[in-house]
């Protein structure tokens, strides 16, 4: 590990350019929603329209680690060696989104020589765009001198980009596997900046980074976004912004797996007999923070709860889904309820009241939108795995 002498011997190896945050102003009105859930409302801020487009899948995908550490009274940063607070961190945060080549890494003993920062620090973080154009974000108790000294040491090359400093490995998405650092990330932190609010930026190409110091457009002007997002009513600790084409219309499991022409024949004619669900323009969907969280694999005694887990707040599903009018917004609420009650999970196949234990989709005519919120029966909110695995019936039809 690097002793701080070390490190600031290499910061003051830098120029004085490298040590002065870049500057990145966007003036701009914060609608209602950037209330209700400021971190994710500020990574849409960040997140141009040209690596984040509307047309993906899922052009953002953030994760609140904070908010889950006060919620269940867990500490940020915490002593990496100390075993029980890394479990209670580990416990806590299963359901918390984190970028998944920061987590294949982060434990290995010398992250923190090559990045100038651990897990702990991290309080909030997000990724935008879809491989291999892919932007992270990263907001936390970072040390920007330790930083940018673990960069310069590790092989970065301080460079000049409209007057801010970005650090760079390679400009381009070219990989060296004798450096340590590619070896493990590959290209996804070749080039990195901070900004003025202490947000780190890691972009496999300098041509990424330059997009979002000077973005034309971010995904907090799309305003089916913006609708979306001001229809949460809680924060989330994962949430995601998702595109129109997660909500294509479903297709029967009949049709997947047949028994006969006759079942084919009456799922056709079933789907025409239903009414089209209306198209959801843009969505945010994810998880506020709780539990209840798995005690597993901690030996229990006389605690029957030695981290005060399972009496936190439950963990539940936020679906904002943003329609073109207030009238299909009224529609899609009426219909969610109808096909949550009488539907069942195409993955899973069981009915969704065997999966939910209540659920409520509430039309809001002034955003013409739909605030779907569902609690999982004996479990915390998974609301990735139904998008990942498109088991989004209730919505789609």
């Amino acid at each position: 590990m690097l002793s701080r002498r070390r490190f600031l011997s290499a910061a003051l190896a830098l120029p004085s350019l490298a040590l002065v945050p870049p500057s990145l102003t966007r003036a701009q009105a914060s609608p209602s929603g950037a209330l209700v859930d400021p971190d994710l409302w500020h990574y849409l801020t960040l997140s141009p329209t040209s690596i984040a487009s509307p047309m993906q899948a899922m052009p953002l995908l953030a994760g609140n680690q904070l908010l889950q550490a006060e919620t269940l009274d867990i500490a940020l940063p915490f002593d990496m060696n100390d075993d029980e607070q890394m479990h209670a961190w580990i416990q806590g945060m299963h359901s918390v989104t984190t970028p998944v080549f920061i987590l294949q890494h982060v434990m290995r003993p010398e992250w923190d020589e090559l990045t100038g920062f651990d897990i702990s620090q991290i309080t909030t973080g997000a990724e935008i765009g879809e491989p291999p154009a892919q932007v992270t974000f990263l907001r936390g108790t970072f040390d920007p001198a330790f930083v940018q000294a673990a960069q310069l040491l590790g092989g970065y090359t301080p460079l000049e980009v409209g007057g801010r400093v970005v650090m760079s490995l390679n400009e381009t998405d070219d990989v060296d596997l004798t450096n340590t650092l590619q070896s493990m990330v590959l290209a996804r932190m070749n080039n990195s900046t901070m900004l003025d609010d202490g947000t780190l930026v890691y972009a496999p190409t300098l041509e990424l980074i330059e997009q979002v110091l000077a973005p034309e457009s971010t995904l907090s002007d799309l305003p089916e976004v913006v609708r979306a997002i001001n229809t949460l009513d809680e924060p989330l600790i994962s949430g995601a912004v998702l595109g129109p084409g997660n909500f294509l219309p479903g297709i029967p499991v009949e049709m997947f797996v047949p028994q006969s022409q006759d079942e084919i024949a009456a799922a056709i004619l079933a789907m025409r007999e239903q009414e089209p669900a209306p198209v959801v323009l843009a969505a945010i969907a994810g998880s506020t923070p709780g539990g209840p969280i798995s005690l597993d694999e901690v030996a229990i005694d006389a605690t029957p709860d030695p981290f005060g887990l399972t009496t936190q707040p439950k963990s539940v599903t936020k679906l904002a889904l943003a329609y073109a009018t207030p009238e299909e917004a009224e529609i899609a609420a009426g219909q969610i309820q109808e096909r949550l009650a009488t539907g069942s999970s195409m993955v899973d196949q069981q009915p969704w009241t065997e999966l939910f234990s209540t659920w409520s989709a509430v039309a809001n005519p002034e955003t013409s939108s739909v605030l779907l919120t569902i609690e999982w029966r004996d479990r915390p909110a998974n609301t990735l795995a139904l998008i990942y695995n498109r088991d989004l019936g209730f919505v789609t039809g």
